[in-house]
């Protein structure tokens, strides 16, 4: 049977085809749906459906009809931490010039986060992914800049007991307030929990290393990957802290030392190049209260903790510790999916 020349609009059934290497086509077949479980299928054509009826869904699928460009649509082969989903284009120069294809990698089962009213719906996740998909398709998607970390020293106090048990790196950390204000310290980040898929705080490391070879730990919100498009903003959970106040935390750094990022998956050992480290740099993130354009809403899923959205990743507060003979490990310069 011959494909109708078609396209899907507003409040009209999606056609879909299966093909004979056990991918779902939509419409034309410019959107494709990697091959994967019943239940995944059934999901990701769930939430096109409802994009139709989205303010900007059909037109979504119209640009991206017109401009041409290959679109697949996967589930996370490795997830990452908090979940989140991201747009990879096939090619990351001509994403800024010629316009290229995209892979899309999300998995609806990930939102709504329960007990999250800010936590999208998977349809609104997927839409941002087939815009994303489209600026990469037209040319005009500009890779965001490497930012730097500004380390300030001045309004926080940050002393540390490194120590090493086993294999496993420990810093048991005290934060003080001096002043001039009050500050909001990352102590968590928000996830969803496996088993109910509610909203919930989570501990999450990242360990960055740097072209000096130093490798940069602890609480803080990394820069985004270059590479992609991500769906939803890593959402960091704060102690709020006044002045004149204490925050003594402890946090443990198990082996196989491997850069980590809540932007990314974790990838086995053998994906990564062992480097050798000069000094490890315990990092924490913070806001003070008075930043311009800083929301700090109490997490109801989550007491004690303030979910943090500012226009930027705050500041760091850090100590660095020299070292020698200890060897960090180098994620791979491939993207995952």
């Amino acid at each position: 049977m011959a494909r109708p020349d078609y396209t899907a609009r507003r409040r009209e059934a999606l056609l879909v085809y299966r093909t004979a290497d056990g991918m779902l086509e939509i419409g034309k077949g410019r959107i494709r749906i990697a091959p994967g479980t019943v239940p995944y299928f059934r999901r990701v054509v769930a939430d096109l459906g409802r994009i139709l009826d989205m303010p900007g869904g059909a037109e979504a699928f119209e640009h991206g009809d017109a401009l041409g460009r290959a679109v697949t649509i996967m589930q996370p082969k490795d997830p990452t931490l908090p979940a989140n989903g991201w747009t990879l284009p096939d090619d990351v120069a001509a994403a800024s010039g010629a316009g290229c294809a995209s892979r899309i990698v999300y998995d609806p089962d990930n939102w709504p986060r329960h007990g999250d009213p800010a936590s999208p719906a998977s349809q609104d996740v997927l839409l941002k992914l087939l815009v994303q998909a489209n600026i990469c398709a037209a040319g005009t998607y500009i890779p965001p800049a490497v930012p730097e970390f500004p380390v300030i020293q001045g309004q926080l106090r940050l002393s540390c007991r490194p120590a090493k048990a086993g294999s496993t790196l420990s810093f048991a950390y005290v934060i003080e307030n001096p002043g001039p204000g009050e500050v909001f310290v990352m102590d968590a980040m928000t996830c969803i929990d496996p088993t109910t898929q509610a909203a919930c705080a989570r501990e999450r490391i990242a360990m960055l290393i740097g072209d000096n070879g130093d490798a940069t730990l602890g609480n803080f919100v990394p820069p985004e990957p270059i590479d992609r498009q991500i769906a939803v903003p890593v959402i960091p959970l704060a102690r709020r802290l006044p002045v004149g106040g204490v925050l003594e935390r402890r946090l443990e750094f198990p082996a196989p030392y491997v850069e980590t990022s809540p932007w990314l998956p974790d990838l086995p050992l053998e994906q990564h190049t062992a480097s050798d480290i000069g000094a490890v740099v315990l990092a924490v993130g913070y806001w003070p209260a008075g930043a311009a354009g800083l929301v700090a809403t109490e997490a109801a899923y989550a007491p004690g903790f303030y979910a943090i959205t500012a226009p930027c990743g705050g500041a760091l507060v850090s100590l660095r510790f020299p070292t020698t003979g200890l060897q960090f490990s180098r994620r791979a310069e491939a993207s995952p999916t």
